[in-house]
């Protein structure tokens, strides 16, 4: 994990409540409705890079992987995850954002994250 950024802050592993306060904040911007039915069946992975002020780096957010479709389902698909990504730091439907604890920061400064019909994983 360590690409020569040794001044970043490691802290102690995210906590299974941080880790699913991001899965909550993201899964409830994860919208599938207006995707078609291939798309739907897509299961993508995710790479985010994060600053330090826990916003997704919008450049950074790149598909790693797809499996169960085509390349243009899975790019259908990746586009309603990356907008799920960079919608939820601010929270959807009432509910808050992500919640990232600074000291954190080398624990969640890049997220592998996995999506498919039934919403978003931390890998």
């Amino acid at each position: 994990q360590d690409g020569g950024q040794t001044d970043i802050p490691q802290g102690p592993p995210m906590t299974a409540g941080e880790r699913e306060g991001v899965r909550v904040a993201i899964n409830q911007c994860w919208n599938i409705g207006s995707l078609s039915t291939a798309a739907q069946r897509i299961k993508l992975v995710m790479r985010v890079e994060m600053t330090e002020e826990g916003t997704p780096i919008s450049d950074s957010i790149t598909m790693t992987g797809f499996e169960g479709g085509d390349e243009a389902a899975a790019q259908q698909a990746f586009e309603a995850a990356r907008r799920a990504v960079v919608r939820g730091v601010k929270g959807c439907g009432g509910k808050p954002g992500y919640d990232l604890d600074p000291a954190k920061y080398g624990e969640w400064n890049v997220m592998n994250l996995t999506f498919d019909a039934s919403g978003m994983r931390l890998r």
